[in-house]
């Protein structure tokens, strides 16, 4: 008999939209907007999923995981934002603030979860770009 179970988050106890273009910017592209950056939000839209693309492509070969921070490295290099570390990390905690809200408990997750909290012990795992979400 197992003494935990451990799951996984994103696909498993939430739902999410995998695509990086449907979600709301707005925050972000407000913030992005006060470091300077000029161009159009649809362009904003295209230069954070371009930069996705490029750091999944530079992992892919060795299957490994990169950081939001990463993007966010690409995204204001590719828009000509000079944003300090702090600055980096309010812009990301913007964009994960947009993608979160389009973040749903599938259905019945959390009563099962409480169902098993009383006879094992659980444990989550996730690859999430960003750590702070899920700690």
């Amino acid at each position: 008999m197992p003494e935990c179970l451990i799951f996984d988050l994103f696909g498993t106890l939430v739902e999410y939209e995998v695509g990086r273009t449907s979600q709301d910017f707005s925050l972000c592209y407000q913030k992005a907007i006060e470091l300077g950056c000029v161009t159009s939000s649809t362009n904003f839209v295209l230069v954070w999923d371009t930069a996705f693309r490029e750091m999944e492509q530079q992992v892919a070969p060795e299957n490994g995981e990169f950081h939001m921070l990463d993007v966010c490295d690409l995204v204001v290099k590719e828009l000509g934002i000079n944003a300090s570390p702090l600055e980096k990390e309010q812009l990301v905690s913007r964009y994960i603030e947009g993608w979160s809200a389009m973040v749903t408990p599938v259905p019945g997750a959390a009563g099962l979860l409480k169902r098993l909290s009383k006879h094992y012990r659980l444990a989550l795992i996730s690859n999430t770009h960003y750590p702070p979400m899920v700690s």
